[in-house]
């Protein structure tokens, strides 16, 4: 299967409950992509996603001028963390990457089930 499908149903799922971050880290991390290569895949889908959450929700008037001029006031602040974040991202090791995700991922479902 490629990423079309997977897009397409993470996007759908990510209209009804906001991220699907835990349902794609594990499918771009067995893709081989790792660090930078995993990090701007996420972004990019995400961005494409989030476009067309964007036309939706305007399309239908869930979203005000105001909330629309909120949320493209956060671009510089987005840019600045994407920065920051590269650099760090480019010190971390493969495996210190692999492993902060796979226990971010654990946490997320441990929390998810307690709640």
């Amino acid at each position: 299967m490629g990423f079309a499908p997977h897009g397409g149903a993470s996007s759908f799922a990510s209209a009804l409950v906001g991220s699907t971050w835990p349902l794609t880290a594990p499918f771009f991390l067995s893709a081989g992509l790792a660090k930078g290569a995993d990090i701007g895949t996420e972004a990019a889908c995400a961005a494409v996603t989030h476009l067309f959450k964007l036309a939706g929700y305007t399309g239908v008037g869930v979203l005000s001028e105001r909330a629309l001029l909120l949320g493209g006031s956060l671009g510089g602040v987005m840019v600045v963390g994407s920065e920051v974040g590269k650099r760090l991202l480019n010190r971390l090791s493969l495996t210190v990457f692999v492993r902060l995700v796979q226990g971010t991922l654990i946490v997320a479902g441990v929390w998810l089930l307690l709640r």
